[in-house]
């Protein structure tokens, strides 16, 4: 599900052209942010199978985790009142220690914000407004950048002349304010 519509991208970049290229350049700029961030920030359900390290922390693999729905361990379901999370992070603890091993823990889980005010399945989180910004950011890119041309922008100065800036597929100055949002693998 995508969480900008073209009616977005729209109002951002005053172009109102074909809704569905542009509803295209949403669904690639939400691929950059969800490649770069390691997972879909949207609430959804998952179903991991992860490697034990000897540790009373588990990382897994989308946050914020909204719910724990299951652990097994070794192929032993585990209740989940013997774990504990919090809401801003992709971690989950046990008084225990998660057993070293390949694949040995399976965990059920609902992690990401909602999309609208009405998604209150996540205790009124909702996606941050610069996680949505970052898509319109990039997607206006895209869109600037179709038609054979390439985002050149320009800016006059009063007595040097003008300059002519370029902007290729380099997303990172978008990018960067998300990057506490991102899941590092540890």
């Amino acid at each position: 599900m995508s969480y900008i519509s073209a009616t977005d991208l729209q109002k951002y970049s005053n172009v109102y052209s074909d809704a569905i290229l542009q509803q295209e350049y949403i669904d690639a700029a939400e691929n950059v942010v969800n490649n770069y961030l390691g997972y879909s920030p949207t609430l959804h359900l998952y179903n991991s199978v992860i490697d034990g390290k000897c540790s009373h922390e588990l990382q897994l693999k989308a946050k914020p985790i909204q719910s724990l729905i299951g652990v097994a361990i070794d192929s032993a379901v585990i209740p989940t009142t013997d774990f504990y999370y919090t809401n801003d992070s992709e971690f989950i603890y046990y008084d225990k220690i998660f057993p070293y091993g390949n694949k040995n823990i399976t965990a059920e889980y609902t992690a990401g914000w909602g999309v609208t005010v009405d998604d209150d399945e996540n205790n009124g989180e909702y996606l941050p407004k610069i996680i949505k910004m970052t898509v319109l950011r990039i997607a206006s890119m895209l869109q600037a950048e179709s038609d054979s041309n390439i985002a050149v922008s320009s800016k006059s100065f009063a007595d040097s002349g003008t300059r002519t800036f370029i902007n290729y597929a380099d997303y990172s100055k978008y990018l960067t304010p998300i990057s506490i949002y991102r899941i590092l693998v540890i």
